[in-house]
Protein backbone atom coordinates (compact mmCIF):
# COMPACT_ATOMS: atom_id res chain seq x y z
CA UNK A 1 0.00 0.00 0.00
CA UNK A 2 1.55 3.30 -1.51
CA UNK A 3 1.92 6.37 0.65
CA UNK A 4 -1.00 7.91 -1.24
CA UNK A 5 -3.42 5.93 0.26
CA UNK A 6 -7.43 6.71 -0.23
CA UNK A 7 -9.26 8.37 2.62
CA UNK A 8 -10.99 5.07 2.85
CA UNK A 9 -7.75 3.25 4.07
CA UNK A 10 -7.18 5.61 7.32
CA UNK A 11 -11.15 5.42 7.90
CA UNK A 12 -10.97 1.46 7.84
CA UNK A 13 -7.62 1.86 10.14
CA UNK A 14 -9.48 3.82 12.22
CA UNK A 15 -12.57 1.93 12.70
CA UNK A 16 -10.55 -0.89 13.37
CA UNK A 17 -8.87 1.18 16.30
CA UNK A 18 -11.89 1.54 17.54
CA UNK A 19 -13.61 -2.32 16.78
CA UNK A 20 -9.91 -2.92 18.74
CA UNK A 21 -10.86 -0.71 21.65
CA UNK A 22 -14.84 -2.00 21.91
CA UNK A 23 -13.78 -5.98 21.65
CA UNK A 24 -10.69 -5.71 24.59
CA UNK A 25 -13.00 -3.69 26.85
CA UNK A 26 -9.92 -1.05 26.46
CA UNK A 27 -10.92 1.33 30.00
CA UNK A 28 -10.09 5.03 29.94
CA UNK A 29 -6.57 6.31 30.17
CA UNK A 30 -5.05 2.58 29.44
CA UNK A 31 -1.61 2.78 26.97
CA UNK A 32 -2.16 1.31 23.72
CA UNK A 33 -0.14 -0.49 20.68
CA UNK A 34 2.12 2.29 19.13
CA UNK A 35 1.02 3.17 15.47
CA UNK A 36 3.97 0.81 14.44
CA UNK A 37 2.04 -2.12 16.31
CA UNK A 38 -1.08 -1.63 14.44
CA UNK A 39 0.62 -1.32 11.34
CA UNK A 40 1.96 -4.86 11.75
CA UNK A 41 -1.39 -5.93 13.23
CA UNK A 42 -3.66 -4.48 9.95
CA UNK A 43 -1.25 -3.44 7.31
CA UNK A 44 -1.12 -0.23 5.50
CA UNK A 45 1.48 2.56 5.60
CA UNK A 46 2.58 4.67 8.26
CA UNK A 47 1.04 7.93 6.85
CA UNK A 48 -2.33 5.97 6.71
CA UNK A 49 -2.35 4.48 10.51
CA UNK A 50 -0.72 7.80 11.57
CA UNK A 51 -3.85 9.56 9.89
CA UNK A 52 -5.82 7.20 11.41
CA UNK A 53 -4.67 8.02 14.90
CA UNK A 54 -4.53 11.63 14.33
CA UNK A 55 -8.35 11.63 13.68
CA UNK A 56 -9.22 9.91 16.36
CA UNK A 57 -6.88 11.70 18.84
CA UNK A 58 -8.88 14.95 17.06
CA UNK A 59 -11.99 13.21 17.75
CA UNK A 60 -11.53 12.67 21.47
CA UNK A 61 -11.06 9.16 21.74
CA UNK A 62 -7.16 8.78 21.85
CA UNK A 63 -4.11 11.11 23.56
CA UNK A 64 -0.63 11.27 22.72
CA UNK A 65 1.95 11.47 25.54
CA UNK A 66 5.46 11.93 23.69
CA UNK A 67 5.89 8.96 21.41
CA UNK A 68 2.86 6.57 23.62
CA UNK A 69 -0.45 6.69 22.71
CA UNK A 70 -3.95 6.15 25.20
CA UNK A 71 -7.36 6.01 25.29
CA UNK A 72 -8.75 9.39 26.70
CA UNK A 73 -10.92 10.33 29.35
CA UNK A 74 -14.70 8.91 28.61
CA UNK A 75 -16.17 12.43 30.17
CA UNK A 76 -13.76 14.51 27.68
CA UNK A 77 -14.40 12.20 24.91
CA UNK A 78 -18.35 12.14 25.04
CA UNK A 79 -17.74 16.32 24.85
CA UNK A 80 -16.45 16.15 22.13
CA UNK A 81 -18.30 13.83 19.97
CA UNK A 82 -21.20 16.00 20.75
CA UNK A 83 -19.45 19.26 20.26
CA UNK A 84 -20.48 21.18 16.43
CA UNK A 85 -18.24 23.73 15.47
CA UNK A 86 -16.67 25.23 12.40
CA UNK A 87 -12.88 26.14 11.62
CA UNK A 88 -11.66 28.02 9.17
CA UNK A 89 -8.21 27.87 6.75
CA UNK A 90 -6.84 30.39 5.23
CA UNK A 91 -4.43 29.40 2.30
CA UNK A 92 -2.40 30.73 -0.86
CA UNK A 93 -4.37 30.72 -4.48
CA UNK A 94 -1.70 30.90 -6.70
CA UNK A 95 -0.41 30.77 -10.15
CA UNK A 96 1.37 29.00 -12.53
CA UNK A 97 1.70 29.71 -16.20
CA UNK A 98 -2.00 30.75 -15.80
CA UNK A 99 -2.99 27.49 -14.37
CA UNK A 100 -4.56 27.94 -10.73
CA UNK A 101 -2.44 26.20 -7.93
CA UNK A 102 -4.45 25.46 -4.77
CA UNK A 103 -2.49 23.14 -2.22
CA UNK A 104 -5.42 21.03 -1.87
CA UNK A 105 -4.29 18.40 0.15
CA UNK A 106 -4.54 21.24 3.28
CA UNK A 107 -7.93 21.53 2.73
CA UNK A 108 -8.54 17.57 2.18
CA UNK A 109 -6.72 17.21 5.34
CA UNK A 110 -9.07 19.23 7.80
CA UNK A 111 -12.19 18.12 5.66
CA UNK A 112 -10.33 14.33 6.99
CA UNK A 113 -9.96 15.24 10.54
CA UNK A 114 -12.97 17.46 11.68
CA UNK A 115 -15.61 15.06 9.73
CA UNK A 116 -14.51 12.51 12.61
CA UNK A 117 -16.00 14.99 14.89
CA UNK A 118 -19.22 15.53 12.07
CA UNK A 119 -17.57 19.47 12.52
CA UNK A 120 -17.23 21.30 9.14
CA UNK A 121 -14.30 23.41 6.96
CA UNK A 122 -14.55 26.96 5.68
CA UNK A 123 -11.36 26.80 3.27
CA UNK A 124 -10.50 30.82 2.57
CA UNK A 125 -8.39 31.42 -0.40
CA UNK A 126 -6.03 34.18 -0.86
CA UNK A 127 -4.38 35.71 -4.02
CA UNK A 128 -2.54 38.65 -2.27
CA UNK A 129 -1.03 39.17 1.49
CA UNK A 130 -3.85 41.97 1.21
CA UNK A 131 -6.49 39.92 0.67
CA UNK A 132 -5.46 37.74 3.37
CA UNK A 133 -5.19 40.51 5.60
CA UNK A 134 -9.16 41.30 4.82
CA UNK A 135 -9.93 37.82 5.58
CA UNK A 136 -8.26 37.64 8.56
CA UNK A 137 -10.04 41.17 10.08
CA UNK A 138 -13.39 39.47 8.69
CA UNK A 139 -12.90 36.42 11.21
CA UNK A 140 -12.05 38.58 14.26
CA UNK A 141 -15.02 40.39 14.00
CA UNK A 142 -16.74 37.46 13.16
CA UNK A 143 -15.33 35.98 16.37
CA UNK A 144 -15.08 32.63 14.62
CA UNK A 145 -14.40 29.52 16.61
CA UNK A 146 -10.71 28.40 15.28
CA UNK A 147 -8.66 28.44 12.08
CA UNK A 148 -5.90 27.51 10.41
CA UNK A 149 -3.12 29.89 8.85
CA UNK A 150 -1.08 29.55 6.02
CA UNK A 151 0.14 32.93 5.45
CA UNK A 152 1.34 34.34 2.35
CA UNK A 153 5.03 36.32 2.44
CA UNK A 154 4.44 39.71 2.44
CA UNK A 155 1.06 39.56 5.13
CA UNK A 156 1.23 42.46 7.86
CA UNK A 157 0.01 40.17 10.75
CA UNK A 158 1.79 42.94 13.56
CA UNK A 159 -0.98 43.92 15.62
CA UNK A 160 -3.89 41.30 13.82
CA UNK A 161 -2.90 38.41 15.42
CA UNK A 162 -2.94 39.32 18.38
CA UNK A 163 -6.21 40.59 18.15
CA UNK A 164 -7.30 37.46 18.24
CA UNK A 165 -5.39 36.30 21.35
CA UNK A 166 -6.93 39.31 23.09
CA UNK A 167 -10.53 37.37 21.61
CA UNK A 168 -9.26 34.14 22.87
CA UNK A 169 -9.52 32.63 19.52
CA UNK A 170 -7.16 30.53 18.85
CA UNK A 171 -4.96 29.42 16.03
CA UNK A 172 -2.30 27.61 14.24
CA UNK A 173 0.30 29.44 11.76
CA UNK A 174 1.62 27.00 9.22
CA UNK A 175 5.07 27.10 6.97
CA UNK A 176 6.02 30.79 8.27
CA UNK A 177 6.82 31.26 11.85
CA UNK A 178 4.51 34.49 12.63
CA UNK A 179 6.41 35.00 16.39
CA UNK A 180 4.76 34.25 19.85
CA UNK A 181 1.81 31.97 18.30
CA UNK A 182 0.97 27.99 17.67
CA UNK A 183 3.26 26.92 14.98
CA UNK A 184 4.13 24.05 12.40
CA UNK A 185 6.60 23.44 9.55
CA UNK A 186 9.41 22.23 8.41
CA UNK A 187 12.69 22.87 9.32
CA UNK A 188 13.94 24.36 6.05
CA UNK A 189 17.54 24.60 6.89
CA UNK A 190 18.08 21.20 7.26
CA UNK A 191 15.87 21.20 4.16
CA UNK A 192 18.40 23.25 2.45
CA UNK A 193 21.60 21.57 3.43
CA UNK A 194 19.86 17.98 1.92
CA UNK A 195 19.65 19.86 -1.52
CA UNK A 196 22.86 20.99 -1.40
CA UNK A 197 24.46 17.89 -0.26
CA UNK A 198 22.54 15.86 -3.24
CA UNK A 199 23.99 18.22 -5.55
CA UNK A 200 27.04 17.40 -4.04
CA UNK A 201 26.86 14.07 -4.59
CA UNK A 202 26.26 14.10 -8.00
CA UNK A 203 29.46 15.80 -8.72
CA UNK A 204 28.34 19.00 -8.73
CA UNK A 205 30.97 22.02 -7.35
CA UNK A 206 30.05 24.79 -8.88
CA UNK A 207 26.57 26.16 -7.81
CA UNK A 208 24.62 29.12 -7.00
CA UNK A 209 21.46 29.70 -4.79
CA UNK A 210 18.30 31.46 -6.62
CA UNK A 211 15.80 33.31 -3.96
CA UNK A 212 12.72 35.60 -3.87
CA UNK A 213 13.23 38.42 -1.42
CA UNK A 214 13.96 36.96 2.41
CA UNK A 215 10.98 38.97 3.96
CA UNK A 216 9.84 36.02 6.18
CA UNK A 217 11.99 33.31 8.39
CA UNK A 218 11.34 30.43 6.16
CA UNK A 219 13.12 32.08 3.34
CA UNK A 220 16.16 33.14 5.84
CA UNK A 221 16.82 29.63 7.40
CA UNK A 222 16.62 28.20 3.63
CA UNK A 223 19.27 30.43 2.70
CA UNK A 224 21.67 29.85 5.90
CA UNK A 225 21.24 26.00 5.41
CA UNK A 226 22.53 26.72 1.77
CA UNK A 227 25.21 28.59 2.69
CA UNK A 228 26.32 26.39 5.52
CA UNK A 229 26.05 23.38 3.43
CA UNK A 230 28.42 25.40 1.01
CA UNK A 231 30.96 26.12 3.70
CA UNK A 232 31.24 22.81 5.03
CA UNK A 233 31.92 21.48 1.57
CA UNK A 234 34.84 23.83 1.71
CA UNK A 235 33.31 25.74 -1.19
CA UNK A 236 33.40 29.35 -0.25
CA UNK A 237 32.80 30.67 -4.15
CA UNK A 238 29.52 28.96 -4.22
CA UNK A 239 28.56 30.12 -1.20
CA UNK A 240 28.98 33.96 -1.84
CA UNK A 241 26.91 32.91 -5.34
CA UNK A 242 23.37 34.02 -3.56
CA UNK A 243 20.99 35.81 -6.72
CA UNK A 244 17.84 37.26 -4.66
CA UNK A 245 15.45 38.12 -7.39
CA UNK A 246 12.54 40.35 -7.20
CA UNK A 247 9.55 37.96 -6.96
CA UNK A 248 8.53 34.62 -8.68
CA UNK A 249 7.38 35.85 -12.01
CA UNK A 250 8.35 34.66 -15.24
CA UNK A 251 10.26 38.27 -16.24
CA UNK A 252 11.97 37.62 -12.85
CA UNK A 253 13.19 34.15 -13.72
CA UNK A 254 14.38 35.51 -17.01
CA UNK A 255 16.65 38.51 -15.78
CA UNK A 256 17.78 35.95 -13.11
CA UNK A 257 18.71 33.16 -16.31
CA UNK A 258 20.80 36.31 -17.65
CA UNK A 259 22.66 37.44 -14.86
CA UNK A 260 23.32 33.49 -14.00
CA UNK A 261 25.59 32.80 -17.28
CA UNK A 262 27.28 36.54 -16.84
CA UNK A 263 28.21 36.21 -13.56
CA UNK A 264 29.26 32.30 -13.37
CA UNK A 265 29.96 30.92 -16.64
CA UNK A 266 31.28 27.52 -14.75
CA UNK A 267 28.00 27.05 -13.43
CA UNK A 268 26.61 23.14 -12.97
CA UNK A 269 23.60 23.51 -10.66
CA UNK A 270 21.21 26.25 -8.58
CA UNK A 271 19.10 25.73 -6.07
CA UNK A 272 15.98 28.15 -6.01
CA UNK A 273 14.26 28.75 -2.47
CA UNK A 274 10.93 27.54 -3.72
CA UNK A 275 9.65 25.61 -6.91
CA UNK A 276 7.81 28.24 -8.91
CA UNK A 277 11.16 30.18 -9.14
CA UNK A 278 12.75 26.76 -10.14
CA UNK A 279 10.28 25.85 -12.85
CA UNK A 280 10.47 29.39 -14.22
CA UNK A 281 14.25 29.60 -14.25
CA UNK A 282 14.28 25.81 -16.26
CA UNK A 283 11.87 27.51 -19.21
CA UNK A 284 14.31 30.79 -18.90
CA UNK A 285 17.49 28.77 -18.97
CA UNK A 286 15.81 26.61 -22.26
CA UNK A 287 15.17 29.65 -23.54
CA UNK A 288 18.67 30.59 -24.09
CA UNK A 289 19.63 27.48 -25.62
CA UNK A 290 20.97 25.50 -22.50
CA UNK A 291 19.72 21.82 -21.63
CA UNK A 292 18.06 20.97 -18.79
CA UNK A 293 19.81 18.97 -16.75
CA UNK A 294 22.54 18.45 -19.64
CA UNK A 295 24.57 21.92 -19.07
CA UNK A 296 22.68 23.22 -15.74
CA UNK A 297 20.92 21.54 -13.10
CA UNK A 298 18.15 22.46 -11.24
CA UNK A 299 16.65 21.51 -7.31
CA UNK A 300 13.34 23.42 -6.07
CA UNK A 301 11.98 23.16 -2.60
CA UNK A 302 8.24 22.40 -1.68
CA UNK A 303 7.04 19.88 -4.35
CA UNK A 304 4.43 21.42 -5.66
CA UNK A 305 2.47 19.57 -8.01
CA UNK A 306 3.84 21.74 -10.92
CA UNK A 307 7.05 20.04 -10.28
CA UNK A 308 5.92 16.52 -11.17
CA UNK A 309 4.79 17.63 -14.29
CA UNK A 310 7.83 19.68 -15.56
CA UNK A 311 10.10 18.71 -18.48
CA UNK A 312 12.25 17.65 -17.16
CA UNK A 313 10.50 16.89 -13.46
CA UNK A 314 11.57 18.66 -10.83
CA UNK A 315 13.90 17.38 -8.24
CA UNK A 316 12.76 19.60 -5.06
CA UNK A 317 12.68 19.60 -1.07
CA UNK A 318 9.08 18.68 -0.51
CA UNK A 319 7.01 19.38 2.40
CA UNK A 320 4.60 16.91 3.11
CA UNK A 321 1.54 19.46 3.09
CA UNK A 322 -1.16 16.64 3.85
CA UNK A 323 0.86 15.68 7.15
CA UNK A 324 1.37 19.55 8.29
CA UNK A 325 -1.97 20.21 7.59
CA UNK A 326 -3.68 17.53 10.23
CA UNK A 327 -1.27 18.19 12.54
CA UNK A 328 -2.27 21.53 11.99
CA UNK A 329 -5.92 20.86 12.74
CA UNK A 330 -5.40 18.25 15.56
CA UNK A 331 -3.17 21.29 17.30
CA UNK A 332 -6.19 23.59 16.91
CA UNK A 333 -8.72 20.78 18.18
CA UNK A 334 -6.56 20.53 21.15
CA UNK A 335 -6.72 24.60 21.71
CA UNK A 336 -10.16 24.86 21.21
CA UNK A 337 -10.94 21.88 23.45
CA UNK A 338 -8.97 22.88 26.13
CA UNK A 339 -9.37 26.33 26.04
CA UNK A 340 -8.94 27.49 29.29
CA UNK A 341 -5.92 25.47 29.77
CA UNK A 342 -4.57 26.64 26.71
CA UNK A 343 -4.39 30.53 27.87
CA UNK A 344 -2.01 29.43 30.36
CA UNK A 345 0.47 27.43 27.84
CA UNK A 346 2.94 29.41 25.81
CA UNK A 347 3.30 28.56 22.01
CA UNK A 348 3.79 25.14 20.84
CA UNK A 349 6.17 25.17 17.92
CA UNK A 350 6.84 22.02 15.93
CA UNK A 351 9.12 21.67 12.89
CA UNK A 352 9.70 18.71 10.91
CA UNK A 353 12.36 17.51 8.91
CA UNK A 354 11.59 17.35 5.20
CA UNK A 355 12.67 14.99 2.76
CA UNK A 356 14.33 15.00 -0.89
CA UNK A 357 12.10 13.94 -3.79
CA UNK A 358 14.81 12.84 -6.36
CA UNK A 359 13.53 13.85 -10.04
CA UNK A 360 14.93 14.38 -13.76
CA UNK A 361 16.08 18.26 -13.03
CA UNK A 362 19.50 17.21 -11.87
CA UNK A 363 22.44 15.34 -13.63
CA UNK A 364 25.11 13.29 -11.97
CA UNK A 365 28.31 14.39 -13.99
CA UNK A 366 30.77 12.44 -11.35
Amino acid sequence: MSSFDNKLSFKNIAEKICIYLKENKVEPDTRLPSEREFMRMWGGSQPTVNKAVSCLIAQGLLRREGRKLYTASAKKSAAKRTATKTIHVVLPYMEFNSIPVVKHNLIEAAHDVVSTLQWSVIPMLSRTPQEQTEQLLQLCKQDCAGFVLWPLAGLDSAGMLHSFTKKKIPFVVCDIDLGDYDFIGIDNEVGARKGVEYMLGCGHTEIAYATVPQTVSSLQSRCRGYYSACLAAKLPESAERIFETGGNGREHAESLAQQLLDCCPKLTAVFCSNDTLALHLMNALKALGLDIPGDISVIGFDDIDASSLSAPTLTTVAQNFYMLSVMAIEMLICRMNHLRAAQSLGPIKIRLEPDLVIRESVLDIR
